[in-house]
């Protein structure tokens, strides 16, 4: 996907054309591409259902492995670089009630 993206923004340098860029993930994303669209200046949208245990539950790797400590990692990446994120989360009845401990879990890995 990223292919696509640079060829995209390479075509807009080339005709000059200005743009603000963004882009929603799951979190799952080398670091070289953290280097990209920071250099870029993309706004991001991380997608992050929860605490761990309702992360890996909703959303596992697609071997069935758990996914929370790699989007652990991506965060603490995103802030190390400044990158500017916002986190977005879809709430189902089973992580409702766990929504309080996700606010202090982002906190805790110094989201604001």
């Amino acid at each position: 996907m990223l292919k696509l993206i640079k060829r995209t923004i390479s075509y807009m340098k080339k005709i000059k054309l200005d743009a603000n860029y963004s882009l929603s993930t799951n979190g799952i994303i080398s670091s070289e591409n953290i280097k990209f669209l920071k250099s870029h200046n993309f706004l991001i949208n991380l997608s992050f259902d929860g605490v761990p245990e309702v992360q890996n539950f909703l959303r596992p790797l697609s071997s069935g492995s758990k996914s929370s400590l790699i989007i652990e990692n991506t965060i603490k990446e995103f802030l190390r670089r400044k990158i500017i994120f916002k986190v977005r989360s879809t709430v189902v009845q089973d992580s409702i009630d766990r929504m309080m401990d996700f606010m202090k879990y982002l906190n805790n890995l110094g989201v604001r």
